[in-house]
């Protein structure tokens, strides 16, 4: 099953569910999302269309039954931006402050070049200041 939604936000979802067939005979569903509009080496236009791409992604993720994967083409930009958010966006809630420069360090000592550029960092908190 799969679907395109354009939300309001100029930014449009591709969301797609698949059923897998584990050995045994029990099912797994994987739900994917897809931020169409997503510059590579870019940002996406508006900060609060990264926002609610987020909103609806956690819509669907409050009780996975497995774990949460992101991925871009190279594993770092995109998929660097989008954890940075997620987990400022906790920061924020838990202790009412956030340290993006903190974040996007910390990220790098796991995986180097994640948040690739300044233009990056300054979109990331483009967004939380936008919340």
């Amino acid at each position: 099953m799969s679907s395109v939604t354009a939300l309001p936000c100029y930014f449009s979802v591709a969301e797609q569910l698949w059923m897998l067939m584990l050995q045994g005979g029990s099912t797994l569903a994987v739900q994917q999302f897809h931020f169409t509009t997503w510059p590579d080496h870019g940002v996406p236009l508006y900060p609060t269309s990264l926002l609610a791409f987020h909103k609806k992604f956690r819509g669907c993720s409050d009780s996975p039954s497995g774990p949460t994967v992101i991925h871009c083409s190279a594993g770092v930009g995109r998929t660097g931006t989008f954890i940075a958010l997620d987990y400022l966006l906790d920061q924020a809630k838990a202790e009412h402050k956030v340290d993006v420069f903190g974040c996007v360090c910390q990220m790098r000592t796991s995986r180097v070049n994640m948040v690739q550029t300044e233009v990056i960092i300054v979109y990331i908190s483009s967004i939380l200041t936008a919340c």
